[in-house]
């Protein structure tokens, strides 16, 4: 008895021992939340370290005060607001969704810009004249439609339209459709001999008369309805037929028009001053000749409802807006001189002298296709700058918008181009494509009346140096023998091509080194500078002669 009481305390402290090493190891293994904040809000390795991908069921909230919501909206990732809404998604495809305005800041934003995609699918914000976007619709008169010709919209009277009927050869339409002239119907098996005849729902086809050909003709007051099986026509009186139209269904009131029913109507007469213009009483109209609207090309409205013939334009140019145009930018530029910048920069020690630079002008106009002979528009201590500009005529800088070329006047004459600000600024290149570089070579400055400066040295000890232009060097200081106190220096010009103010032509390019005390030092700061300003690459302007 004894032993069994003894086996049964053994039994149980086991038991207990069981359970308690049982709660013990839960309790170890069991996850517990921290209850304080990670060090520098931040947890160490190894947890959420690891490089494999994470995923989390439900939204994550980021940020405080209004909070957005990072989260799976189907297939696509999604921002939404604290309201639940979807702002931003993306979806598998790549497609993106914006549920609001976007405001892009790149691409030099401004007011009524358009926004213009290069080759890559880069955008930027252009104004319509830089993104090739010129003119306006023509001027036009009651009831006229437009056309394109390939290049432009012209108004015209061919299809007249006065917003209940449309006429076609005639801008007094006296039914839906009043033509006049005659009719071609391609379709429906035209053939010789053959008559237009409809089916059951109005669809016309043509049909060989059941016998023979039709033949007979109806009175006055009738039309033809159909054909008997003999072959002969079948009049039918217009009267049974048509409602004719009114004066004023048509709008009209004035002149004599065609009631829709074989008959005319007398609209009425004007009063002294005024005359009948498309069934309305207006003031009298006198035509306008092409010369008194500009126009040397194309058909063009007389401005009273009429048309002009303006004439054709030489090969190689097309009719734009009644002018005549350059298919390309190597035609003619308005009876003026061309200047452009060139398509490729060059280094200072390329353009030594005039003669170089002039070579460059030449090279790059006869690659393009112009002729003639161009010479580069930049002071190099010979020919001053006005020489290059031929006198008693205008300057101008083509652009190519694909299809013409657009001219746009620099100056009207050499002495306005000292005169600011420019007309435009020379910004296309021989090809008539916006310069690639903004940059150009000059070493001379508008002075903005009519005058301008050319560059001169930054102090004394210059071209002795050597063969320096176009930058310049010297030296502002004083030459004692025993003691050499000078501030080397080197001075530029150079212009910009987008610019009609002042920096078209001078922006001042000026360095200086610090203080040397010795002629050696000098004439290395002298030589390293130089030597950098040489190596710039910039355009050049280059003029027709």
């Amino acid at each position: 008895m004894h032993n069994l009481s003894t086996a049964k305390n053994i039994k149980a402290a086991s038991l207990l021992i069981i359970t308690a090493l049982i709660a013990y190891v839960s309790s170890v293994l069991a996850w517990n939340n921290p209850n304080t904040n990670p060090p520098n809000d931040n947890v160490d390795p190894p947890i959420n370290v690891s490089g494999d991908p994470q995923k989390k069921s439900g939204d994550l909230n980021i940020g405080g005060g209004l909070d957005y919501w990072i989260t799976k909206d189907g297939d696509s990732f999604a921002l939404k607001n604290d309201a639940g809404a979807d702002k931003f998604i993306v979806g598998q495809d790549g497609n993106i969704i914006v549920n609001g305005q976007i405001k892009i800041t790149g691409g030099t934003p401004g007011l009524n810009k358009l926004l213009v995609s290069d080759a890559a699918g880069l955008a930027s914000w252009k104004t319509a004249a830089d993104a090739g976007i010129t003119g306006s619709l023509p001027a036009g008169m009651l009831g006229q439609t437009l056309r394109h010709d390939g290049f432009s919209w012209i108004a015209n009277s061919v299809i007249f339209n006065n917003g209940t009927d449309v006429g076609i050869g005639t801008n007094a339409p006296a039914a839906k459709l009043d033509i006049n002239g005659q009719i071609m119907i391609r379709g429906g098996l035209p053939g010789a001999g053959k008559v237009l005849t409809s089916n059951a729902v109005g669809l016309a086809s043509w049909e060989t008369p059941a016998s023979g050909t039709a033949s007979g003709s109806c009175p006055a007051g009738a039309v033809v309805t159909g054909i008997d099986v003999s072959g002969k026509i079948i009049c039918t009186p217009l009267s049974s037929l048509c409602t004719p139209t009114t004066c004023s269904n048509l709008g009209y009131n004035c002149g004599s028009w065609p009631d829709g029913c074989g008959n005319t109507l007398d609209c009425g007469t004007c009063p002294t001053g005024q005359t009948c213009a498309s069934g309305t009483c207006a003031t009298s109209c006198t035509p306008k000749t092409c010369a008194q609207q500009g126009f040397t090309c194309g058909s063009q409205n007389d401005t009273c409802g009429g048309s002009l013939n303006c004439g054709t334009c030489p090969t190689g140019q097309t009719c734009v807006s009644g002018t005549c145009k350059d298919e390309d930018c190597k035609g003619n530029n308005l009876g003026g001189k061309r200047i452009f910048v060139t398509s490729a920069g060059y280094t200072g020690h390329q353009v030594r002298t005039n003669a170089d630079a002039d070579a460059i002008c030449q090279d790059h106009a006869s690659t393009a296709g112009l002729t003639g002979t161009y010479k580069a528009l930049v002071y190099l201590d010979e020919d001053l700058p006005e020489t290059v500009l031929p006198l008693g005529y205008a300057f101008y800088n083509g652009q190519y918008t694909g299809s013409y070329c657009n001219w746009r006047e620099v100056a009207g004459s050499r002495a306005l181009m000292w005169s600011l600000p420019l007309k435009n600024p020379i910004l296309y290149d021989e090809y008539g494509n916006i310069a690639v570089l903004q940059s150009v070579w000059t070493n001379f400055i508008s002075g903005g009346s009519g005058t301008y400066t050319v560059l001169d040295i930054c102090g004394w000890a210059s071209q002795a140096f050597g063969l320096a232009w176009p930058c310049l060097p010297g030296a502002t200081g004083s030459n004692v023998t025993s003691n050499y106190k000078v501030y080397p220096c080197v001075t530029a010009y150079y212009g910009d091509p987008t610019k009609t103010d002042v920096n078209w032509s001078g922006i001042f390019y000026h360095t200086t080194a610090g203080l040397c005390t010795d002629v050696n030092c000098a004439w290395n700061e002298m030589s390293s500078m130089t030597e950098t300003c040489q190596n710039f690459q910039r355009a050049l302007y280059c003029v027709q002669q």
